[in-house]
């Protein structure tokens, strides 16, 4: 039985031609090209594909992966990270323990609906005020190149079990649903088995 992975690899855009190849490049190759924005971070802005594929075993997915980052670097990109992400529900996780491998993490997105500057700036408040232990842990970005334009909440745990990863979920949108803040429809649960250069996001998220 195969399972879903969700495949990233990101790139360093060294001019403004690489931008305008790279647009080019994703849409030749039927891959979705995003740029995401952090809000702080050594590398605030982000540029990579997301590709979802179905693989037997996840040694076969990172495989993939890995070929893809090959025929992007074939394209004279810089390619500086590969990631694939199953999903967190399968039941191949159900028992699964993170003891902080590199790589290997827990993961959740969810995008929160606003409508206004002053809403995300409200937003941007709580993630730096809020007494969750784990605050260190959830991250602020928004993907320039979405549909929606809304900000997206992760939050990034490699330690612990699936259903402690869960609670901790729980915990952030009980605290943003009480700030007033409404989830915008379906979250993002994720395993990361795969990771080169989790160093590309220090100082945005642990």
């Amino acid at each position: 039985m195969s399972t879903l992975y969700e495949i990233h690899v990101s790139v360093n855009l060294n001019s403004p031609i690489d931008e305008i190849r790279w647009v080019w490049f994703c849409k030749e190759h039927k891959w979705k090209s995003i740029r995401v924005v952090n809000d702080k971070g050594e590398n605030p802005v982000q540029n990579m594909i997301g590709k979802w594929c179905s693989r037997p075993t996840v040694t076969e997915a990172i495989a993939h992966a890995d070929e893809i980052a090959s025929e992007i670097e074939d394209g004279k990109f810089d390619v500086v990270r590969v990631k694939a992400e199953a999903m967190m529900m399968n039941s191949q996780f159900e028992d699964t323990y993170l003891t902080g491998e590199k790589g290997v993490y827990w993961e959740f997105h969810f995008k929160i609906a606003i409508d206004k500057m002053m809403d995300f700036v409200k937003l941007a408040t709580w993630k730096e005020t809020t007494e969750l232990p784990f605050r260190d842990n959830i991250g602020l970005s928004m993907s320039t190149s979405g549909e929606t334009k809304y900000p997206i909440i992760t939050l990034r745990l490699s330690h612990g079990t699936r259903d402690e990863a869960i609670q901790k979920k729980d915990e952030v949108i009980a605290e943003l649903k009480e700030a007033g803040f409404h989830i915008h429809d379906k979250l993002q649960a994720e395993c990361s088995v795969y990771d080169t250069y989790p160093e590309e996001d220090a100082g945005w998220i642990v």
